[in-house]
């Protein structure tokens, strides 16, 4: 009978560790996700906002050869990031993609001259911004060879405010994942403990100091958390990789140095956390009389 009552504990201690490291896993992994997001939103939005096309409509009397020299000079320019020229046919092509084949009717290929030529215009990050484009819009009004410069200051405009908010929202997520981890690891290390307060209140019988009882508690924490930092650092290594397969452009933006700062974030916080939820349930439980610990 002894042996059975044996097993049971063990299986019992067995399957509480487990499903430990498996909820400590899942909040580290949930934690170390969103601080990844968070060090990488900057690498996004510059992403995105390079991504956004400006156009520049050349005056009808330019003909291709002095565009495409211009295309070569607003390509050296610091804000710029790349410059392509849309010729008459690319534009005719394009205003077909975007209002139908009924534009035909309009603008047949006998009067094809009529579209200006065009330069497609992506700019660095840092001067994608309402200022920075007003000032851009000045400068180029002043140059005859320009027509006119196109931009969308409501997309710009909520492009950056989108930004801003996203940040905002995943540095709030961050610091309630700290709260519920903590919680969670706290409650879980807490209910490990106290099932071996009779073994506590022993050693208390037999002199044992305070460091001495805490010990063997804290070596067991640190073990539950290198084990679950090394699953959750594994899982979202698992994340990015089919994130990789579905997004390679947004992946190529992860720099190996802040999946590093993540990663040691990762193992810091779980460690962190066990072994103050550990020293906290040692402590409080170390305190309890004979009637307190059997209730």
């Amino acid at each position: 009978m002894p042996r059975i009552e044996k097993k049971i504990m063990r299986r019992r201690l067995a399957n509480a560790y487990l499903s430990s490291v498996i909820s400590i896993s899942l909040v580290l992994f949930l934690l170390g996700f969103s601080a990844l997001v968070f060090l990488n939103a900057r690498a996004v939005s510059d992403y995105f906002k390079e991504k956004l096309s400006l156009s520049l409509i050349l005056s009808p009397s330019t003909d291709e050869k002095s565009a495409i020299r211009k295309v070569e000079s607003l390509s050296k320019l610091d804000f710029v990031k790349q410059a392509n020229l849309v010729t008459k046919e690319q534009g005719r092509r394009e205003l077909i993609e975007q209002y139908g084949e009924d534009f035909l009717r309009i603008i047949d290929d006998n009067s094809l001259d009529v579209l200006p030529l065009s330069i497609s215009l992506s700019l660095k990050a840092d001067y994608v911004s309402v200022d920075s484009l007003a000032k851009l819009e000045k400068r180029f009004d002043k140059d005859p060879m320009i027509s006119e410069f196109i931009f969308t200051v409501s997309l710009v405009e909520a492009l950056n405010s989108n930004i801003s908010k996203i940040s905002l929202i995943v540095m709030a997520l961050i610091c309630l994942l700290l709260f519920i981890s903590f919680v969670l690891i706290n409650n879980t290390m807490r209910l490990l403990i106290y099932s071996n307060r009779f073994t506590i209140h022993t050693m208390r019988l037999v002199g044992a100091s305070s460091f001495f009882i805490k010990k063997p508690f804290l070596l067991k924490s640190t073990i539950l958390s290198i084990i679950s930092s090394i699953l959750a650092s594994a899982l979202l290594a698992l994340c990015l990789y089919f994130l990789n397969q579905e997004f390679t452009n947004l992946f190529a933006l992860l720099s190996v140095d802040k999946l590093l700062m993540v990663i040691t974030f990762i193992f810091v916080s779980g460690l962190f956390i066990c072994l103050l939820s550990t020293l906290l349930a040692v402590s409080k439980i170390s305190a309890l009389n004979r009637d307190e610990i059997y209730a």
